[in-house]
Formats: C-alpha cells, sequence, structure tokens
C-alpha cells in the first residue's frame, strides 16, 4: 500500500498529523486502527501547544512499535529518534510545529481551508517518508531466514494452522490427525533444501511464525495459534512486501478471517479462482493494491 497517500488520506479527512502518520502504519504493524487513532489523538498541532509536529510524534511511535522489542533497552530506538528528527528538519526546515506553520504563507483565512492547503499534508507524507526510509535500512528486527534446525519448528507452526484453520472447512480426520505429522512434515524440510530456502521465520528467541515465498507469491503464512493476535504475521507480511517484493497469495475463498487480515494489510480481492486440489473449494487471488 502506499501509506503516504494512506496518510494524507486520513489528515484529508479530518484526522490529526499525528494520527495520520500512525494509522498509516497501524496494520503493518499489527495495531487496530481505532486503538492506534485514539493513542495518538491528543499529539496534533504540537500537543495543541505549537510543541513538537504532530507528524513527527506519530512517526516516533511508529518506530517505537518498530524497534522497542525490550522497553527497557533504549539504544536503538533514541539513535532512531535522533535520526527521524535530523532528517525531518533537514527537509523540513524545523521541527516545532508553531516554527513549521509560521514560515509557511498565510493564503487560506478559513482555517479548514488552510488545514488542507498549507504545510501540514506534505510534512505528514514527509514523516512518512522518511519512516519509511528508516525502516528499510535498519530492517525487521526478528525476520530471519529459515536454517535447516528450524525445519521441525516450522512445521509444527504448519500442522498447527492446518488443523486449525483447514480441518473445520475439510473434516478429514485420516489427513489432519494420520497422514499429516511434525516428523514427517520435518523431514520434507530438511530434504528439500529449495523449499527450505523460501521460508522465513519470526525469532525473539522462539520461532513463533513463518512465511514462504517464491518469487513476488506469499505461498504460506502462519503464527503459532498460541502467539496470533500479537502483529507477528503483520510484521512477516509487511516483510514480505518491502524487502522480497511479494504482490499477490491465494486464500480459500472460504476463510473470511484471513481475507479481513490481508485486505487490512492493503490486498485486495480479484475475480481470478482456482480449484483447491481434490476438493470442490476454491482458491481466490488476492494481490496488493499498489503492485
Amino acid at each position: 500500500m502506499n501509506r503516504m497517500k494512506q496518510a494524507t488520506e486520513l489528515f484529508t479527512e479530518g484526522y490529526s498529523c499525528s494520527q495520520a502518520v500512525l494509522g498509516a502504519f497501524a496494520p503493518a504493524l499489527g495495531m487496530d486502527m481505532q486503538q492506534a487513532l485514539q493513542v495518538s489523538a491528543c499529539f496534533g498541532r504540537g500537543m495543541r501547544c505549537g510543541s513538537v509536529c504532530g507528524a513527527c510524534t506519530g512517526a516516533l511511535m511508529v518506530l517505537g512499535m518498530q524497534y522497542a522489542a525490550d522497553p527497557k533497552s533504549h539504544d536503538l530506538t533514541n539513535r532512531l529518534a535522533t535520526e527521524f528528527l535530523s532528517r525531518f528538519k533537514q527537509e523540513n526546515g524545523a521541527t516545532l510545529c508553531k516554527v513549521l506553520l509560521d514560515k509557511a504563507p498565510k493564503t487560506e483565512a478559513d482555517p479548514a481551508a488552510a488545514r488542507l492547503n498549507g504545510p501540514c499534508p506534505g510534512l505528514v507524507a514527509s514523516a512518512v517518508q522518511i519512516t519509511e526510509a528508516l525502516i528499510a535500512e535498519y530492517g525487521y528486527p526478528h525476520i530471519r531466514a529459515a536454517e535447516p534446525d528450524d525445519a521441525a519448528r516450522i512445521a509444527e507452526i504448519i500442522i498447527a494452522n492446518y488443523r486449525k484453520q483447514f480441518y473445520p472447512v475439510f473434516r478429514s480426520d485420516e489427513y489432519y490427525f494420520q497422514t499429516l505429522n511434525t516428523a514427517e512434515k520435518t523431514a520434507q524440510l530438511r530434504a528439500d533444501k529449495e523449499m527450505l530456502k523460501q521460508y522465513f521465520v519470526y525469532d525473539d528467541g522462539i520461532v513463533r511464525g513463518c512465511i514462504r515465498i517464491s518469487g513476488t507469491e506469499i505461498v504460506r503464512l502462519f503464527v503459532e495459534p498460541s502467539f496470533q493476535n500479537r502483529g507477528i504475521g503483520a510484521k512477516l507480511l509487511t516483510f514480505a512486501d518491502t524487502v522480497q517484493h511479494t504482490d499477490h497469495l491465494w486464500v480459500l475463498e472460504c476463510n473470511p478471517d484471513a481475507i479481513r487480515f490481508y485486505e487490512r494489510q492493503g490486498y485486495r480481492l480479484t475475480d481470478t479462482k482456482k480449484r483447491e486440489e481434490d476438493t470442490d473449494r476454491y482458491l481466490i487471488l488476492m494481490q496488493r493494491e499498489d503492485a
């Protein structure tokens, strides 16, 4: 998705500069959009007193969510905050809301028109662009290429998700609880080195999720059920989109939860379908909106 465009649209809809920036990144961070807009609501117009530009505070929230895995360790987040503010000041001349607005020519008497036609939309876009550049430079914490020793853990995650997501649809006891087993799946992954190379894992000391990428296709994305709803899947998908340049995937038409998840991350349903092998169910193609 084009986050600069999304942030500008949020601002145009009436959200503050801080809300617009954090809101544009919320899906990729695994944040609920409503909560993101609430937590950033009081930072517009420099916290209502002309202090640090709300676009900057929204961006710093994004960087904290992305990199403060250990909230007590501040070395990296301090470095990122300093670098962001330096780049923003270099690009826009200042970081304080009052200074930024005073520098802008006064061309609109109507406050609503001045808000949209003044410098703020450009400052929002600038904050998003700098934040994206920093994330591209500093990478994605905890996401790495899979190694042979990860095969058993990847197999466990795949099988746990197959049983949770697909058994209720296909109801094959023999396949899901006999044919499908961790030992054989582990052996398959270890033997097929080319397949294993397509996997990346989310590892913060425990491998909690995995994604398989073939070319520009997301073949598989699973998070251990016990660790779901923590934003891990969103981070794996964002990594795939931005680093591996993925742009499409296939999802079961009868899996609305998965469809909603991918839609939140900027994918859209298409009219292209194909039958899931050996079943009467259909897969539907989803493509990234900005691809």
